[in-house]
């Protein structure tokens, strides 16, 4: 199959809906009958906003100023709703990254030999336990069939895919996690099947006679994930009690960095999925614009009340333009950006002040203040 024709193949085997029944896992069906669900009912959010966003485009010159008081909002700030489904224009775009990804996890899930469920702290940094959980898994990997599960790279995916809010996964990681969990129980009962929970610890508990883990006293010392106590508990209601069935653990080394060229390049490349994952929730930008990740030169932020400070990772923005956005001062994100030459603030009825250090830009060449209630000048050449 030559590159052309095997990216074509993988074109259309995304677009495909998931079989459940390409696994006999029951556990795993539930979970792609779920998805399968979700993402019927984005499916027509998506047409929805698609709509709209064609006839705001259509009529954008015309009626710019009336557009607002005839639909209510701007086609990024409007929310569209199907089947309880609600979510607003500007998530769509990020909605449709984050179920193409799961949807690839799916297929490598249902079509998986052995599923191995990893619990951990969350570090947020790539270091310590973020980073043992990497390279446990890129060991893993190595070897065909194996489905890896890290909650530091995958349970957002899961729950964004869910759409689940950044309260809602606080709340319910639990459902996710036990869904694997179960998966795990299921696959075990397959004679010689190697699917087992994964803790990461500072120190490795001991184990008893029959080689069943004995980490009644050895948890409060060196499991330091509160998620982690009641992971290691429903591990053992699913019969993992050991190293012989299905229980391993993992030691790291708290806060200690990357060493290796591979995990700093690993490193490297969730800084860039930061950077597209700040892109697609900038609203209006397509999973090929974000795809430029740190490399953009140009971003637009409509209709935005506070920005990200994932902001500062886009270091080669050249132009930035804010609309209808309803801060009162310019973020100061924004003078993290040694490259910006042109910045277009315009409809931002509440902003009052430009902060001082807007002289910290160096490289701004054009700042355009339009309809901004507190400014009375439209174009300003600053070199």
């Amino acid at each position: 199959m030559s590159g052309a024709s095997g990216v074509e193949a993988a074109l259309k085997e995304r677009q495909q809906r998931l079989d459940p029944n390409e696994t006999k896992i029951k556990a795993a069906q539930r979970i792609v009958r779920l998805f399968n669900r979700n993402e019927e009912r984005f499916t027509i959010i998506r047409q929805q906003y698609e709509s709209r966003k064609a006839s705001f485009q259509e009529a954008f010159i015309v009626e710019q100023k009336n557009w607002v008081k005839t639909y209510g909002a701007m086609p990024e700030e409007e929310s569209f709703e199907h089947d309880g489904l609600r979510l607003k224009g500007k998530d769509i775009a990020l909605a449709s990254f984050w179920l193409s990804k799961v949807k690839d996890m799916l297929r490598e899930l249902i079509r998986a030999k052995v599923v191995r469920l990893f619990s951990a702290p969350y570090e947020g940094k790539f270091v310590g336990s973020t980073l043992k959980c990497w390279e446990v898994k890129h060991e893993l990997k190595k070897t065909p069939g194996v489905f890896v599960f890290d909650p530091n790279t995958d349970m957002e995916m899961f729950a964004l895919s869910r759409f689940y809010g950044a309260d809602l996964q606080g709340k319910r990681w639990l459902e996710i996690w036990a869904e694997l969990a179960m998966v795990v129980k299921e696959m075990r009962t397959q004679d010689g099947n190697e699917s087992a929970i994964d803790v990461f610890c500072t120190k490795l508990p001991e184990a008893d006679e029959n080689y069943e883990t004995l980490w009644e006293d050895w948890e409060a010392s060196h499991l330091t994930g509160n998620a982690q106590h009641g992971e290691l508990r429903m591990a053992n209601l699913g019969d993992c009690l050991g190293e012989r069935s299905g229980l391993h653990f993992h030691v790291f080394q708290t806060d200690s960095p990357s060493s290796s060229e591979e995990a700093t390049a690993e490193a490297d490349f969730r800084e860039e999925m930061r950077a597209v994952k700040f892109l697609l929730q900038s609203g209006g930008q397509t999973e090929t614009e974000a795809s430029k990740g740190r490399a953009a030169e140009s971003l637009v932020l409509k209709g935005f009340d506070a920005i990200a400070e994932d902001l500062a990772l886009l270091t080669n923005l050249v132009t930035v333009t804010f609309y209808q956005c309803s801060f009162s001062s310019l973020p100061e994100i924004i003078f993290d950006l040694p490259a910006l030459k042109e910045m277009d603030v315009s409809y931002c009825r509440a902003l009052t002040s430009l902060p001082e250090s807007i002289g910290g830009l160096k490289a701004l060449e054009k700042l355009i203040l339009w309809n901004c209630p507190g400014y009375t000048f439209g174009v300003r050449f600053l070199f």
